[in-house]
């Protein structure tokens, strides 16, 4: 069964506030669209340059794909549907008429 740990929280609260934020119109929406892109690229970077002092290039190579290429196709899969799912709402708004109406 699910245990109550199990549960995310912050997904809900997510879902509300941006549906809440849809029905205020699109220009919102959309700032907050284009927040949302900017703080998943600067955590992108922040990955990366965080790692680069980590980086051995003699060793990093081996075990490279320890689950294979479908382990592989696997995970990319999880993070399109991931970040396709968190930017639907926003992208719902600007594509509505009257977002106030028809959310």
């Amino acid at each position: 069964g699910v245990s109550i740990v199990d549960i995310n929280f912050l997904a809900p609260v997510l879902i509300l506030f941006l549906g809440f934020l849809v029905s205020f119109g699109i220009k919102q929406s959309s700032r907050v669209g284009y927040v949302l892109t900017a703080s998943k690229l600067v955590a992108i970077l922040i990955t990366i340059f965080a790692g680069i002092p980590f980086w051995d290039m003699k060793n990093n190579w081996k075990d490279f794909f320890p689950n294979g290429l479908g382990g592989t196709f696997a995970g990319a899969g999880m993070i399109f549907f991931a970040y396709t799912g968190f930017d639907a709402v926003t992208t719902v708004a600007e594509e509505a008429v009257s977002p106030s109406t028809g959310m």
